[in-house]
């Protein structure tokens, strides 16, 4: 299946928000990363699966659940107290998708597997062989960098309220 890019028009099917063009100049343009290894449309779909995997999270909601494929856009969402436009991608959004293709592009496992441990290595010649991470966290690995750019997007419940004075 090629990648089918969501641009906040509700596109029928969409699995990325972004090209692996778009995700390649993020990297370079934002981090001054050109992949060692070439992102794939598999890299950016994953990507997309664990960014939706943050869907309860997000704030707002969905502009057309019934049409929409994947969790944005969404109505009700603001970025330092600005409004993003409904019919729009947060670039927070799509710098996070790019973040995390380049790691599953690396070999990092953004998903863990069910028994909680990450998976480090396998091998499929003769032999099967799966070697399983022991960090302590249970094999999620935590994305420090690609959490920061979600934290924008998700709710702030539990936060203090702010107040300004005009």
């Amino acid at each position: 299946m090629t990648i089918i890019v969501e641009d906040g028009s509700i596109v029928p099917d969409a699995n990325s928000y972004l090209t692996i063009a778009e995700a390649n100049t993020l990297l370079d343009d934002t981090f001054g990363i050109v992949p060692i290894v070439a992102l794939t449309e598999k890299d950016l779909k994953l990507a997309t699966q664990y960014l939706e995997s943050f869907a309860s999270e997000y704030q707002g909601f969905q502009v057309s659940p019934a049409a929409q494929s994947l969790q944005f856009p969404r109505n009700f969402v603001y970025i330092n107290c600005v409004p993003v436009p409904s019919d729009s991608i947060p670039t927070t959004l799509k710098t996070a998708q790019a973040l995390a293709a380049y790691e599953q592009s690396i070999g990092h496992i953004l998903q863990p597997t069910n028994s909680g441990q990450a998976i480090t290595q396998k091998s499929i010649a003769g032999q099967i062989s799966v070697s399983y991470a022991d960090n302590g966290l249970g094999g999620q690995l935590i994305f420090k960098q690609i959490n920061q750019y979600l934290k924008a997007l998700f709710n702030k419940q539990n936060s203090q309220l702010n107040v300004f004075r005009i």
